[in-house]
């Protein structure tokens, strides 16, 4: 049997190397989240026993080549590589967003490190019985006061949340014939200790793709923690500056 090296398949295969020997490369440029920059991240780490300022560094130089990867695939569309162009840039593109996102986690990361669920929860959150009339919750608490969700417990007890999610698709005419127990979110609720770090909270706040969660202690409802105040604090923490590390005393 006579191979022919020229062939279509022949053709396909050494294109198909080609990609995966270009994106191996690629992977192994030392800009974080790339493997080549999880090497630099983990060197950066071990050097200055810091992980945060690691990978903070190591996500910076991963922006960096991202940039280049854009200059450089825009060079060449210029030249007339358009294909080549256009997916250099692409590339580029990738490692400078996925770079900046690991970058900004980082930040928030060592923003909120020790900062627990209590400092920044809504210790008065809304708080309405199953029984009420759901016209009155949106005309009341939704309309009359601002508000944008509430808690609905038996006693100290939450049995659910009602938000303007709950609410919204519902005509309004029928309003007054249901109650929130009708159209609350049940148990089980995502609740967290008051204790537990703000990160811990920003994972659930992720991972459920929720506004809000419930703040609980023993059971019982004690606030609630929402995106809006996560980004309060934050923009606070901005107007305030970078905190300042108390001085060291000197040694007698």
């Amino acid at each position: 049997m006579i191979s022919d090296e020229t062939g279509p398949v022949f053709g396909i295969f050494t294109y198909l190397a080609y990609i995966n020997a270009l994106l191996g490369a690629f992977n192994l440029l030392p800009g974080f989240p790339l493997d080549g920059g999880r090497v630099l991240r983990a060197i950066l780490w071990r050097t200055t026993g810091d992980p945060q300022r690691a990978t903070r560094t190591a996500a910076l130089v991963g922006q960096a080549f991202g940039w280049a990867l854009i200059g450089l695939g825009l060079y060449q569309v210029l030249a007339g590589n358009y294909l080549g162009g256009l997916w250099m840039a692409f590339l580029g593109w990738f490692l400078n967003s996925a770079a900046d996102t690991q970058r900004r986690e980082s930040i928030l990361a060592e923003t909120f490190k020790h900062v627990p669920v209590g400092q920044l929860m809504n210790t008065s959150p809304e708080v309405v019985p199953p029984e009420m009339p759901m016209d009155e919750l949106v005309r009341a608490r939704f309309l009359g006061k601002g508000r944008r969700v509430a808690a609905v417990c038996e006693g100290q007890r939450p049995a659910g949340i009602v938000s303007l999610s709950n609410v919204r698709g519902i005509p309004e005419g029928q309003w007054p014939a249901k109650q929130l127990a009708d159209v609350m979110t049940r148990n089980p609720l995502h609740g967290i200790s008051p204790e537990a770090d703000v990160t811990e909270a920003l994972r659930m706040l992720g991972e459920h793709d929720v506004n809000q969660v419930a703040v609980l202690k023993n059971g019982a409802l004690v606030g609630m923690l929402s995106r809006a105040d996560v980004v309060r604090y934050l923009q606070l923490r901005e107007e305030l500056g970078p905190p300042m590390q108390a001085p060291k005393q000197s040694e007698r």
